[in-house]
């Protein structure tokens, strides 16, 4: 399994990402006994899903307690930049317990 490099920088990213609309896909991701569907960037999405099968093949799915989401067109927190939520291509897990800035989360 091939995971790719994100882009870094601003520049980077808005080049590799956009135009975004054009772009989103949905894909099903096996999670453990669960199912999650997932609209994101077809560039973001392999690994996205490869995230998933890493878990399932290392028997650490049920550390996933909820997914909370990846496409969301919003800018970034204190921004007027689109978020990567906005280019599809941010994956939120277990978001009530690994909120911004929580430094005892329990991210997998």
């Amino acid at each position: 399994m091939n995971l790719s490099s994100p882009p870094i920088g601003l520049a980077a990213v808005e080049a590799f990402y956009d135009p975004i609309q054009a772009q989103l896909i949905e894909a099903d991701a096996v999670c453990g006994s669960r199912t999650f569907h997932i609209t994101g960037h077809k560039k973001a999405m392999p690994n996205i899903l490869a995230f998933f099968e890493i878990m399932n093949a290392r028997g650490l799915s049920h550390l996933i307690t909820s997914y909370d989401g990846c496409y969301v067109n919003r800018a970034k927190r204190l921004s007027s930049q689109l978020s990567m939520h906005g280019r599809g291509a941010a994956l939120d897990i277990n978001a009530a317990s690994n909120n911004q800035g929580n430094p005892h989360g329990d991210m997998p």
